[in-house]
């Protein structure tokens, strides 16, 4: 899962809630607020900025993180020949 690679496994659980929390505000009150846009409006113009600009802002934070480091797998030698 993407979040526990960037905020760690102990982080896990908050970063889900958070993000989870944020998504669903966004689903639950943005229908309701461009119908309300719409009306006062009577354009769907201000709706297609808005969520343009929504997704820049909520897509920049992305930009800052830096990739997880991943752990490397162990390299295994292979034994020494002995000389005859």
């Amino acid at each position: 899962m993407a979040t526990r690679e960037f905020f760690g496994q102990r982080a896990m659980g908050a970063s889900d809630g958070v993000i989870l929390l944020c998504t669903r505000l966004g689903m639950s009150l943005g229908p309701w607020g461009g119908g309300v846009l719409l009306n006062r409006m009577g354009s769907y113009a201000v709706l297609y900025l808005l969520s343009a600009l929504c997704a820049y802002v909520g897509a920049r934070p992305t930009f800052w993180l830096r990739p997880p480091v991943l752990p490397r797998p162990a390299v295994l030698h292979p034994p020494a020949m002995a000389s005859a």
